[in-house]
């Protein structure tokens, strides 16, 4: 942090057209608040949190934030209202505020997708060494869709494997909703992704056998004798998110100056791992990158990207003037104990 603040001093650190980093966020509070005073674009790779970008009008955050990404797999967990839906946490305080967030989301958009129709939709809270609970919440009347929002690769290996076996011993048909921690767990057998259906949201999922990949890759290996092949726990690839960054806002420079924020709506590089598409948070707040792509694992060993089903619609005959938010759920059972 002394390096970060004896960097800032120099004297001609105000004249900079644009920051990239810093690496380690706990720079980062430091470092927006000198791009904001001189009114610098900082573009910041790994941070995903919406205190800093929401009070720097400068401010780039490459992440999607939390938030962004339970609004987009709220609609497509929404999208499958017609499946028995299982919704699988643990028993932690420290991430109930976050759950009650997500499922309320996914309540809002029941309504939007669904406002007539009953709602099956369960709530297990797990325990690694009971596994009884989410096998008894298993139906074979209908397709399954088990929600896991967690980024713990022991709860996630545990269901999985529990998952599996029910699927090869019993008539269930079942999907498996992740995040984008995911791809990257290791004690997992991918076989069970492919049987489960399992679908995962990313901004930064690379496919190694996509063509410009393949490109990517061999300029890369060309001139450093060396492959991108570190990521983070994420799965974000250090080199493609490194090219790709760098070009993006190199090129805004290059080619529309230091106001580039200002024509982003129609600036679309060809990217590697891209799109990005930045979204304002706030009237005085700065920009997220809300791209975020869905995948899903088939059973022929192939990974899909796929989009989400867009919102029918609305249809106002169903509800009442005063009451458009109303949740209709005629079926739901919160918690099994």
């Amino acid at each position: 942090m002394d390096r970060t603040m004896g960097i800032l001093r120099e004297d001609d650190m105000e004249d900079y057209d644009l920051f990239i980093g810093p690496f380690h966020t706990y720079n980062l509070e430091l470092v927006s608040a000198f791009s904001r005073m001189h009114r610098i674009p900082l573009v910041t790779p790994f941070y995903d949190e919406l205190d800093l970008v929401r009070s720097n009008p400068y401010l780039f955050q490459m992440s999607p934030s939390l938030e962004r990404g339970y609004k987009e797999a709220a609609k497509l967990v929404a999208s499958k209202h017609m499946y028995n839906i299982v919704y699988v946490r643990q028993l932690d305080s420290l991430d109930l505020e976050k759950h009650e967030f997500f499922k309320q989301l996914i309540f809002d958009g029941f309504d939007d997708y669904a406002p007539s129709d009953p709602v099956r939709f369960k709530e297990v809270i797990m325990d690694i060494k009971d596994t009884e609970k989410i096998i008894h919440s298993l139906t074979s009347d209908r397709k399954n869709l088990v929600v896991v929002p967690t980024a713990d690769e022991a709860l996630a290996s545990t269901l999985m494997s529990t998952l599996y076996y029910q699927q090869q011993y019993y008539d269930y048909e079942i999907e498996v909703i992740g995040g984008p921690h995911w791809p990257e767990f290791s004690t997992i057998k991918f076989e069970y992704y492919h049987n489960l259906n399992l679908v995962f949201y990313s901004s930064f999922w690379v496919d190694y056998h996509d063509q410009e990949v393949e490109e990517f890759m061999a300029k890369y290996r060309k001139y450093y004798y060396n492959e991108p092949i570190i990521t983070s726990k994420k799965g974000i690839n250090y080199g493609i998110l490194g090219h790709d960054m760098t070009l993006y806002f190199l090129n805004a420079l290059r080619t529309h100056g230091r106001r580039f924020i200002l024509e982003l709506d129609d600036y679309h590089p060809r990217l590697v791992q891209g799109p990005y598409s930045f979204s304002r948070v706030s009237g005085n707040g700065g920009y997220e990158n809300s791209h975020i792509s869905f995948y899903k694992f088939l059973p022929d060993m192939s990974i899909q990207e796929f989009r989400v089903p867009p919102l029918p619609q609305p249809d106002f005959f169903f509800r009442p003037v005063e009451d458009q938010r109303r949740r209709r759920f005629l079926y739901r059972e919160d918690v099994f104990n």
